[in-house]
C-alpha cells in the first residue's frame, strides 16, 4: 500500500515544473496543505490533489500505483469539474468526509496566498468563496463529527 513518501513523489512528477499563483512551486501548495492535516489518508489526499485536475493524471493511474480507492475517491471528488460553479463544487465536496477535511485546508492555505496578493475584484470573489465555503465545510465537519461520535 502506497505511502505519504509516495504520495509526495507521485505528486511531486505530476507538478514538476509547475509554478503556483504565488510564484513558488506548486508541489509546495499541496505540502502546506499536508501539513495543516494529521491522518496519514488526508495528508495522501492533500497531496494529491491536485494531480487530476493540474497535473495531468488520472484516477487509474493512482489506482495502479496502489493508493486505496477511499483516496482516489477522494482525489476525484476534490478535482474541479469545468462545468460547476464553486458552490456546486463545495456541495459535492462535503459528500464525503475526508475530501471534506482536505478540502477544508486547502481553502485555507489558498485563503492564505490570495490574501497576501494585491487587491483586485477577482481576489475579493475569492476571498468571498473562500469565507462561504470555509463555513459550509465547518458545518458539514462539525456534523460528521457529531454523528461519527454519537455511532
Amino acid at each position: 500500500m502506497p505511502t505519504l513518501a509516495i504520495a509526495i513523489e507521485t505528486a511531486a512528477r505530476a507538478h514538476a515544473a509547475r509554478i503556483g499563483e504565488d510564484g513558488d512551486p506548486e508541489i509546495l501548495h499541496c505540502m502546506r496543505v499536508m501539513l495543516r492535516l494529521l491522518a496519514e489518508d488526508e495528508r495522501q489526499v492533500a497531496m494529491l490533489h491536485d494531480v487530476i485536475e493540474d497535473g495531468g493524471m488520472h484516477a487509474q493511474q493512482l489506482l495502479e500505483i496502489g493508493f486505496t480507492r477511499d483516496v482516489v475517491q477522494a482525489v476525484e471528488i476534490l478535482t474541479g469539474r469545468p462545468d460547476e460553479t464553486y458552490d456546486e463544487y463545495i456541495q459535492r465536496v462535503i459528500q464525503m468526509p475526508l475530501a471534506a477535511r482536505v478540502k477544508q485546508a486547502d481553502v485555507e492555505e489558498h485563503a492564505r496566498v490570495v490574501g497576501n496578493l494585491p487587491a483586485s475584484p477577482e481576489q475579493t470573489k475569492r476571498m468571498n468563496n473562500y469565507a462561504s465555503a470555509r463555513q459550509v465545510l465547518a458545518d458539514f465537519l462539525a456534523q460528521s463529527t457529531t454523528v461519527a461520535t454519537a455511532q
